[in-house]
């Protein structure tokens, strides 16, 4: 948001907002409810609300530009200024157009966490999608799931999370396939933004070879580029090798 703003453009930040809201309300608050409401107050309930209240006075500083007097009522009310005798005796900024614009904290960033919080989210999104398509709602519990991951890291990602994404889908076994796996039929097609910089003539030909794996040769191809090892195919005299995105 900092940099979209700094540039004048509005609408970007605008939408980086409204998606963090759109997740904090949708999975954090939703998945953290039996947090919320035990009846004990464990270090484990104070930390659920100490995230909570963070991201939304966060939340309060970021759209008060956008939403001047909805982010005023909602971080006086964070804050405890809802009166005026609060006012004076807080030590904080009266008003949330007082107080500092919000700063990253790169210390506290755990790109593995939001890398593996991702691939849940993408899993239970498609996953939510199947049931749509076959009239099965989320309610009635299934036997199994069917997984087949992007990559190895992201498997290891599901595993990391796969106790929810069973509780998200009410499934009550994972199986995650992998290119070994006879279910899947593998198609390959070049990212043609990627490679016509970097082969050029080559490219219908690089095209052309790619569409023609099928088989065992495609899923011998795809098992290698799970395991992050280039797949090298000769075109007119050349040796090329392709990576995953």
């Amino acid at each position: 948001m900092t940099a979209s703003l700094e540039e004048y453009e509005v609408f970007p930040a605008a939408r980086a907002i409204e998606h963090f809201v759109d997740e904090l309300s949708n999975w954090y608050v939703r998945r953290n409810r039996r947090r919320f409401w035990k009846s004990e107050t464990d270090a484990d309930k104070q930390a659920a609300y100490s995230t909570l209240y963070t991201c939304l006075l966060t939340v309060t500083k970021l759209i008060a530009p956008m939403a001047p007097f909805v982010a005023e009522v909602i971080y006086r009310n964070l804050m405890g200024l809802q009166h005026a005798d609060a006012n004076r005796q807080s030590a904080a900024p009266e008003s949330v157009h007082l107080a500092r614009w919000p700063e990253v904290n790169t210390a506290l960033l755990d790109e593995q966490l939001v890398d593996d919080t991702e691939a849940l989210l993408r899993a239970v999104s498609l996953g939510r999608a199947a049931r749509k398509n076959a009239g099965l709602k989320v309610r009635q519990p299934l036997t199994e799931m069917w997984l087949r991951a992007a990559n190895v890291a992201e498997t290891a990602g599901l595993r990391r999370f796969e106790a929810e994404l069973r509780d998200e889908l009410n499934i009550k076994a994972v199986r995650y396939m992998d290119a070994s796996t006879d279910m899947v039929a593998y198609r390959f097609k070049p990212n043609l933004r990627l490679v016509g910089k970097k082969y050029g003539k080559l490219v219908p030909a690089l095209t052309a070879a790619l569409k023609d794996l099928a088989g065992a040769d495609a899923r011998a191809a795809a098992h290698a580029l799970e395991a992050g090892a280039p797949l090298r195919l000769l075109l007119e005299g050349q040796e090329l090798e392709v990576l995953a995105e």
